[in-house]
């Protein structure tokens, strides 16, 4: 799909990290951005550094109406909605799968997949109706290859690859013109595993579990934060990839490529090996 200044997009999780740069790759475009976050002071400093033609919006995108009226409104001021960047997400508390509370499964679940359905179904029949529009998903590495501890991440970043295929189908299908484009970065420099707010409704937060497994999930994700690439190569690679028309995009296509070998190695009899590697850049 070619970006041009003037199109509307929709940006869900885009206070920071790799949300926050997509706006910003988007808004160089000329695009006018309709920034999302639950996290409202965050937004609202996003926007600001943005300028331009911007918008923010408060949404908690586990609420399918809040999220339904965002993307109503968004067509009613501007006409249309050419872009929709389901990019919220939550890590959940590393913990092996039978020791995570059934509250953390639903955070995960609500958030990473249930936030994408509800904007995907309140804004994909506009795309189709206009015939013109694309379809932006935030997976990860983890819908590739799961790693340990993190069984609600990965389960629903999974989650994410089908569905975007799914989707990806449908359009096809039906000889539209909408494109679908999943993005699976690998390690990235955020503050996404420390900036997440647990929803009151479900009660106390997880405590931190101090067992190795655990211990050793939170010690990956910290050396993501400091050796990943800046959210901007995520970003610059999932819009390239849109403006392409390419499905999958990544900042380390090296590590989907060897996560895809290792698929391949399983459903040939072999087990999932107990470390998930991932390759230098």
């Amino acid at each position: 799909m070619e970006l041009r200044a003037g199109d509307v997009a929709i940006v869900t999780g885009a206070a920071s990290g790799i949300g926050r740069a997509l706006a910003a790759g988007l808004g160089r475009r000329g695009l006018h951005v309709v920034l999302t976050d639950r996290d409202a002071a965050a937004l609202r400093g996003a926007r600001d550094a943005l300028g331009g033609a911007a918008t923010a919006v408060p949404l908690d995108v586990t609420d399918a109406d809040a999220v339904a009226q965002v993307v109503a409104d968004t067509e009613e001021r501007h006409g249309r909605v050419d872009l929709v960047a389901a990019n919220a997400g939550v890590p959940g508390h590393p913990a092996r799968l039978w020791e995570t509370p059934l509250a953390d499964w639903r955070w995960v679940v609500d958030v990473n997949l249930w936030g994408v359905v509800h904007l995907l179904h309140a804004a994909v029949p506009g795309l189709v109706a206009r015939d013109r529009g694309h379809v932006l998903v935030t997976g990860s590495i983890a819908s590739w290859s799961a790693g340990a501890a993190m069984a609600p991440y990965a389960a629903t970043k999974h989650a994410l690859l089908a569905l975007a295929e799914s989707l990806h189908r449908d359009l096809a299908g039906t000889g539209s013109a909408v494109g679908v484009t999943v993005l699976c970065p690998g390690a990235v420099a955020t503050t996404f595993n420390e900036r997440h707010h647990w929803p009151d409704r479900l009660g106390p937060p997880p405590p931190r579990r101090d067992d190795a497994v655990a211990a050793a999930t939170v010690d990956m994700l910290a050396r993501g934060i400091t050796e990943g690439v800046d959210p901007s190569v995520a970003a610059d690679a999932a819009l390239v990839a849109v403006e392409e028309g390419r499905f999958v995009a990544s900042s380390d296509p090296a590590w989907i490529a060897h996560a895809a070998r290792t698929r391949v190695a399983v459903a040939e009899g072999a087990d999932p090996p107990q470390r998930r590697h991932v390759p230098d850049r």
